[in-house]
């Protein structure tokens, strides 16, 4: 299983930031629990976690939780807590020989999505969410659980075969990414334990070590007193705590157990200076970390503390969003802030990446903006947006309250059990953020700017490139700039004017002139005066959320080569530029405390907006959409600074291995289509900006060329007005334009292509198997069953039983214009000496598929995954939205809609045979290799 970050789960980010700033006078109160969570600990120590949830309906999410993680690691035992995270999947009491992953696939339990674990310093959790179609689901949810606290087997054979696996997830990882944490992390924690005990192991532990050594490690550590269960769902949780104390009972803590331990982080009180170098860095970068010990969020001074470094970090981001935002940006990319550091360390962190040559103006224009908080603290008009845009964070959430996931709850509890935190309710914790918005002063805030600079545990680290002839700052140039900003003369922050709102368009109300109901799927059709399609599909599944989506037919298809990449740019420039005369900052700030999204964008053959917005803030999502058709902006300096960033960016990213190896294959998968090739630094200085606004003009100017999708919270008759007023008043041409066939075509021959980079011993294969077809729903289901079947096949011989590789995926890409065609991605990392051999036994995957055709159990499990995930999706206004706006765009009949039940009730072995034989056989086989030199 992947080893995964711990997520920020609380009910908002700032209750999981550390309370840091100084206590206040009033009287502490804990914090109280959720009533609505049934919470116990069984005579043997083990602790339980119940809660009755709809959402989604007929589901459970059941977690396993363990104290215990590669922290308790023996010497000898070095990357063993994972190594057990692995065995628990290869065989257990009641489900020997890796038969647990395939009852549950046939129950509708997808390996990976909704069946996986993590390892952590200290911690390991299981997670299982599963379809309630019976009353057996659940049970047999609870048996694996039960099985895993206590009933994995450890045969010889499977440690043997599982040693190979997680040996090439070691070499997964290596990289860049890798080699910069080896030199940062033991900065970072002190060079703790923690350092020593990386989750993943040591190669040789995990080539070496005896069985009884793993065993000894399962026995010891997997205990009641150090796990919780956790099962949230839509069940009678009288039902499920009594199974759970009839099934957990019987696990005792063994004599002479080890004592469990907490390997805290021991802060040293010393500032450090670090260069890091790296081959694959191509621009200096900075990070500074101030560092203290995080709190829990256990009374309501942590919840007031957190609220408060909430709104710090809202103000500070904010100008340091204006500093990136000027004609001339000083660096590359920054940001600042308070929060979560590493393992149990948190307090306030700077990051910036440095424009060539310019670290110097970088670092102190954002440390300038650091000594002005200190100097003059933030204003009153700051912190009213601050407490706002929180205020209707919180809003929402609370609106939305009853469709809170179980995923999210069971998420909570395995975090309040790991930290002995409580569980508040949502309604608490509604009520109290809003009393405490009300508290919170100006002054309690703007006192946190001082951890930047009191704290004791800092450390400043450079990222560098390897190149020794670069001239780097030392230490002390960082300490006399420091020096130089604090004795200059820093100006108070005077608050940039701006509108309290966005104008109104002057264009007479259009109206709907035709109606027309599509029954089967629930959805109303309008269309509008000026010739738009508005299509309306209400949902009573969010309380407060309203999706939309626009699109015609056009796109970037319609340039020629001198205008393709304006054209590929026009919707970033025009973003950057602003709308109706506002920039970014300013129209961020008339956005303040508004749930509004609108991203315009152009597209290959096709164009338009999506969003979304609460429904209190819908008029103010139709205005900016109405905005962005009509009065797109166009700002020179703001777009030279962007321009010039992507430059650099560009730059860095033509000269890494995975970049280098992409590129190639993409441009021959095109054909070496002049449109796939990679931007290059020559083309996007050509670009001029004013043609590309000119082109995103010409895209947006025909709305009765454009399709209207909303979905979500509303009534259309409610909402007619609006859409009158700001969808029926846009310009129109009258002028249909269809998808132009630029030529793209994927290649018809076998083909093999290799790069060759200084990389780590890892190679990185990619096979490809493109076709084309007719692109109906019934063939897009069975391309979908198709590639489902050969995950499991290929996951099957290349990690279970060849233990070549940790994570083998095998993806479809679908295409509809100008022709349908679709293609089949199989990637993979492995051993270079055996990538060909490998990609060989792809082929005889294959075409046994081809000639045998896939088994009933196998279709059985394909058929229960797809009715499972429909179900549990079918509650989101997501996948409502995503399902007609595929419809659309795709010209497929609205009454295909919700026809996916009815394919999945046409698949059999047969059909499926002819499919394999129809999409796979006969078909290039193309395979790419990303090798080290």
């Amino acid at each position: 299983m992947k080893l995964q970050s711990k997520k920020l789960l609380y009910t908002a980010c700032f209750l999981m930031i550390a309370a840091l700033i100084g206590a206040c006078k009033e009287k502490v109160t804990p914090l109280p629990g959720d009533t609505a969570v049934r919470t116990g600990v069984l005579p043997n120590g083990l602790t339980y976690y119940i809660r009755k949830n709809a959402e989604p309906r007929q589901q459970a999410y059941l977690m396993l939780v363990n104290k215990v993680g590669s922290l308790m690691e023996t010497d000898e035992q070095r990357g063993l807590a994972h190594f057990t995270e692995h065995m628990a999947f290869k065989g257990t009491k009641h489900f020997p020989k890796n038969s647990l992953v395939d009852a549950l696939q046939k129950m509708g339990v997808r390996f990976g999505a909704d069946l996986n674990a993590y390892t952590a310093f200290d911690q390991t959790v299981y997670k299982l969410d599963i379809p309630l179609s019976d009353t057996a689901s659940l049970n047999r949810g609870i048996q694996i659980l039960r099985d895993w606290a206590g009933g994995v087997e450890m045969v010889n054979e499977d440690i043997e075969s599982e040693r190979g696996v997680i040996l090439e997830e070691k070499r997964m990882r290596k990289g860049a990414s890798e080699r910069i944490s080896e030199k940062t992390l033991p900065i970072l924690l002190n060079n703790a334990r923690h350092v020593q005990r990386l989750p993943i192991g040591t190669e040789e532990v995990l080539t070496t070590f005896k069985p009884d050594v793993l065993r000894r490690f399962y026995a010891d550590w997997y205990r009641p007193d150090l796990q919780a269960i956790v099962v949230v769902g839509e069940f009678d949780p009288a039902e499920i705590e009594q199974q759970i104390k009839q099934q957990f009972a019987d696990l005792v803590k063994p004599a002479g157990a080890p004592e469990h331990t907490r390997h805290a982080v021991a802060l040293n009180g010393k500032k450090t200076f670090h260069v890091v170098r790296e081959e694959e860095i191509k621009t200096v970068s900075m990070q500074l970390y101030c560092k203290d010990t995080v709190s829990q969020m256990r009374t309501d001074e942590d919840l007031r503390n957190g609220i408060g470094t909430q709104l710090f970090n809202t103000m500070l981001g904010k100008r340091i969003a204006q500093l990136q935002q000027q004609s001339d940006p000083p660096f590359l990319q920054a940001s600042a802030g308070i929060g979560p550091i590493a393992e149990g360390l948190g307090g306030p962190t700077v990051q910036i990446s440095f424009l060539p040559g310019d670290i110097e103006r970088g670092y102190t224009a954002l440390m300038t903006e650091l000594y002005r908080v200190k100097k003059y603290g933030f204003t009153e008009e700051e912190l009213r947006r601050a407490k706002i845009a929180v205020g209707e964070a919180q809003n929402m959430r609370y609106n939305n309250r009853e469709k809170i996931s179980s995923e999210s709850y069971a998420n909570q509890y395995a975090q309040a059990f790991m930290n002995n935190i409580p569980t508040p309710s949502e309604e608490f914790l509604n009520k109290a953020i809003r009393e405490q918005l009300e508290k919170i002063t100006l002054s309690s805030i703007s006192q946190q700017i001082d951890l930047f600079f009191d704290l004791p545990d800092q450390d400043l680290i450079l990222l560098a490139p390897t190149d020794e002839k670069m001239a780097l700052p030392t230490e002390t140039d960082f300490k006399n700039w420091s020096t130089n900003i604090a004795g200059s003369k820093i100006e108070k922050y005077k608050e940039p004017e701006t509108l309290t709102d966005l104008p109104r368009p002057t264009a007479k109300p259009g109206s709907v002139v035709q109606t027309a109901k599509h029954d089967e799927i629930g959805v109303t059709e309008w269309t509008l005066s000026n010739g738009a399609r508005v299509l309306l599909k209400p949902t009573p599944v969010q309380e407060d959320k309203i999706l939309i989506n626009a699109f015609s037919f056009g796109g970037t298809a319609l340039y020629d080569q001198q205008d393709y990449d304006a054209a590929s740019l026009a919707a970033p420039i025009t973003l950057q530029g602003g709308v109706a005369g506002l920039d970014p900052q300013a129209l961020s700030a008339i956005l303040t405390g508004k749930m509004v999204q609108v991203q315009p964008f152009i597209a290959e053959y096709t164009e338009g907006i999506g969003g979304g917005s609460s429904k209190k803030d819908f008029e103010t999502c139709l205005k900016l959409i109405h905005l962005y058709f009509t009065k797109p902006g166009l700002n020179e300096a703001l777009v030279a600074g962007m321009l010039r960033n992507s430059k650099l960016e560009l730059e860095k990213r033509g000269q890494t291995p995975g970049s280098i190896f992409s590129d190639s294959v993409n441009a021959f998968l095109s054909g070496n289509h002049w449109r796939k090739q990679p931007m290059t630094v020559a083309r996007l200085e050509a670009v001029k900006p004013a043609r590309a606004v000119e082109i995103f003009k010409e895209r947006f100017a025909d709305a009765a060329d454009f399709t209207f999708l909303i979905t979500g919270s509303f009534e259309p008759d409610a909402i007619k007005p609006l859409v009158e007023q700001y969808l029926g008043s846009l310009s129109a041409l009258n002028k249909k334009e269809t998808v132009v066939d630029i030529g793209l075509r994927y290649p018809d021959k076998d083909h093999t292509i290799e790069v060759k980079q200084d990389l780590e011993n890892k190679a990185t294969v990619q096979v490809v198997i493109p076709g084309t077809y007719k692109g109906t729903p019934w063939e897009n289901v069975q391309l979908n069953a198709l590639r489902t079947i050969l995950q499991y096949r290929i996951t099957d011989h290349l990690r279970t039983q060849e233990s070549a590789t940790y994570s083998p995926s095998v993806n479809i890409q679908k295409a509809v214009y100008p022709d349908p065609r679709y293609a089949f991605s199989i990637g993979f990392s492995c051993d270079p000496l055996r990538a060909k051999k490998l990609v060989n036994e792809v082929k005889q995957v294959l075409n046994q598929l081809v000639q045998q055709g896939p088994t009933e159990d196998e279709l059985n499990k394909f058929v229960a995954e797809s009715r499972a995930s429909i179900t549990k999706m079918a509650g989101s206004n997501e996948y409502w939205h995503t399902v007609l706006l595929t419809s659309l765009q795709n010209g497929y009949d609205l009454a295909e809609a919700n026809s996916i039940e009815r394919y999945l009730g046409m698949l059999n072995k047969e059909r499926l045979t002819v499919a394999a034989k129809t999409f796979i056989s006969q078909k290039p086989f193309m395979d790419f290799y990303l090798l080290p030199k």
